[in-house]
């Protein structure tokens, strides 16, 4: 008797469950309602007393809030090299280090590397857990990247798009190219936003505004619904310029696939299709191509909240175009794996018998020297472009990293103002100074709690006023207007304004 798969869904609110056996034909499906703060072992406990069977193979879905997602570019394709330079290249882009992470990487359509990374502590108290309560786990993915992949199995996917999973807290956005994921980002949105938008509206409670939501009774008029799903599509789109500036490829979406309880929503649907011109298709796993309907199981069964569940259960039915934290742990515990194993290193070391026996070592010389030099040539023009020319490098990493922390300590928002990021910085500056203003930064200086900006103003009273609309920003302490004078050509005005961060 074949054993069945269990996809178990790791939200931060609650832990959902799809059982799928044999030709991918669910089972069952369960939600435990919980928190992030609790330990798992009491919610797995409690989906197991729901869920009869003796044991599953077990695939895990983590949170994209606890995923941390870093584009890296290698000038190389080789698996054993990428596996070999990848750590050294990771780790100055994570805030830990490399040994206390584990890491998987998918290839980009542009040959860049997009690679995800999860705290190994935090992944080990899941696979045990799981393990102790359900039975060995075969791989442990993200959320969004899992549905993304089923979705490519089971649906025709448009070159450019966007996946959107809506949550009761947060939205985790996929966005695709040619069926793989580029780039990953959550927003503060989810179906509470909605109902507490929806009770302003109706001026009723939380619970009351619910049971509308649920029910579809909601106002047809412009209200605080409408101007909340309006500030999440100003928001996607303000996430997809980013990108594009970036140099990730994301262009305009072609598709958008919506996913999540909140995506039920019809005015949010409304509102995705009017702010980017393309109708949203509701992500149905369950009930797609190849998978047997769900319609049959006890409870209420919505395929939206269920699709992450599913499309981890259903994983190892497709090729792998998603990520595993998992991986050398999970192929001890399939045989197939280990004799395809087995066979590869055979075959590696037949190949490599018969490369150096008919191999031209020189050429294999001159091409590993090339990539070498290459390398160095790389490394000394970064070392020089962030230490100056006059720098003498011995220890480049040691010297870049020691810079670094000097620029973060003399210029970083961190030791002063934990709360504003430079992006929330720059964002205050744009959305309080009014577009009309006849107004040009130059210059921004930020050191500790001040920051100092420096532009021209068609005159002192463009000035003032937008020093006034700064005062106004809960962010800032003071603003202080500093030195003016006169441009050279006596059109504009030159200015100064400190900026005192609470």
């Amino acid at each position: 008797m074949t054993q069945a798969i269990l996809g178990l869904d790791i939200g931060r609110d609650a832990l959902k469950a799809v059982s799928v056996a044999s030709g991918m034909r669910v089972t069952a499906a369960e939600t435990v309602e919980w928190t992030d703060a609790e330990a798992p072992d009491a919610a797995l406990q409690t989906l197991a007393g729901r869920i009869t069977a003796s044991s599953f193979r077990v695939v895990l879905s983590l949170p994209l809030t606890e995923v941390m997602l870093r584009r890296v570019a290698l000038p190389f394709r080789d698996e054993g090299r990428i596996k070999k330079a990848l750590p050294f290249a990771l780790e100055p882009l994570l805030p830990m280090p490399i040994e206390e992470v584990a890491f998987d990487y998918l290839r980009l359509p542009q040959g860049d590397l997009l690679v995800a990374a999860v705290d190994r502590k935090r992944l080990a108290d899941w696979t045990q857990s799981a393990r102790k309560v359900f039975g060995p786990v075969m791989a442990v993915d993200v959320a969004g990247a899992l549905e993304l992949a089923a979705a490519g199995r089971m649906l025709e996917l448009k070159p450019f798009g966007m996946l959107l999973d809506v949550g009761r807290q947060s939205t985790a956005v996929v966005f695709f190219e040619a069926g793989l994921p580029v780039a990953m980002r959550t927003l503060a949105f989810g179906g509470r936003r909605i109902t507490q938008a929806l009770a302003e509206d109706l001026t009723c409670g939380e619970e009351e505004a619910e049971a509308h939501k649920i029910g579809g009774r909601f106002p047809q008029s412009d209200g605080q619904v409408q101007a909340a799903c309006r500030e999440f599509c100003a928001e996607l789109e303000s996430t997809i310029e980013s990108l594009n500036l970036s140099g990730d490829e994301t262009l305009k979406p072609q598709q958008i696939l919506l996913s999540g309880g909140g995506s039920l929503f019809l005015p949010l649907q409304d509102e995705l299709a009017r702010a980017f011109g393309v109708s949203p298709d509701m992500l149905d796993l369950p009930g797609a191509k190849g998978a047997q309907s769900a319609a049959k199981l006890p409870g209420a069964f919505l395929p939206q909240r269920m699709n992450t569940a599913f499309a981890a259960a259903t994983r190892a039915f497709g090729t792998r175009r998603s990520f595993n934290f998992y991986r050398d742990e999970a192929a001890s515990l399939n045989p197939f794996a280990v004799f395809r194993g087995r066979l590869r290193r055979f075959a590696i070391a037949a190949a490599v018998i018969v490369g150096l026996a008919a191999g031209n070592i020189y050429l294999s010389h001159r091409v590993r020297q090339a990539e070498a030099d290459a390398l160095k040539t790389r490394i000394s023009a970064l070392f020089k472009k962030n230490m100056g020319a006059a720098a003498v490098m011995v220890d480049p990493p040691g010297q870049l990293k020691a810079k670094l922390a000097e620029n973060e300590k003399a210029y970083g928002l961190s030791s002063g103002a934990a709360d504003l990021t430079m992006a929330g910085l720059l964002r205050e500056l744009s959305l309080r100074i009014p577009p009309e203003a006849d107004l040009t930064l130059s210059d921004l200086y930020c050191e500790n709690k001040s920051v100092l900006i420096k532009g021209q103003a068609a005159s002192m009273d463009v000035v003032a006023a937008a020093a006034a609309e700064l005062a106004k920003s809960p962010s800032f302490a003071a603003v202080t207007p500093g030195s003016t004078s006169m441009s050279s050509d006596k059109t504009k005005v030159n200015f100064d304004l400190r900026l005192e961060m609470k």
